[in-house]
């Protein structure tokens, strides 16, 4: 099972994307916050090849964490998912080409979509 990191405050939303992935071959793993994603990055430094954070956490930023796991996990890929449409106060160039926005609300399918396109010989297998 690949696994994966969920940053995301809707519950209903984070337990529809965690039944879906495992279901599809994903070790998920959601946190509501950005103080414990960044725990689980930390406790285990590369474990996680894909993330999905959301853009707005609570009162916690998804670009600040989004920026914060890139310039630790070097390898990982993430998705900054929003329901907001993408504009310059996201910005979305400082997490440059490791990642790749999604606009709510999506289908699961194009969760695992956006992944191929971050992570392609990743998702071979799956």
């Amino acid at each position: 099972m690949l696994p994966i990191l969920i940053a995301e405050d809707d519950e209903q939303l984070s337990r529809a994307l965690e039944l879906y992935l495992a279901a599809t071959g994903f070790d998920v793993s959601i946190h509501s916050d950005a103080g414990s994603a960044k725990e689980a990055v930390l406790a285990q430094p590369g474990r996680f090849p894909i993330a999905l954070i959301d853009y707005q956490l609570g009162t916690d930023c998804g670009i600040e964490l989004s920026q914060w796991i890139l310039a630790r996990e070097h390898a990982i890929r993430l998705v900054l998912m929003s329901g907001y449409p993408p504009d310059e106060q996201m910005d979305l160039p400082s997490l440059g080409d490791r990642a790749i926005f999604l606009q709510k609300p999506f289908h699961p399918r194009e969760v695992i979509s956006c992944f191929r396109k971050l992570h392609p010989v990743l998702m071979m297998s799956m």
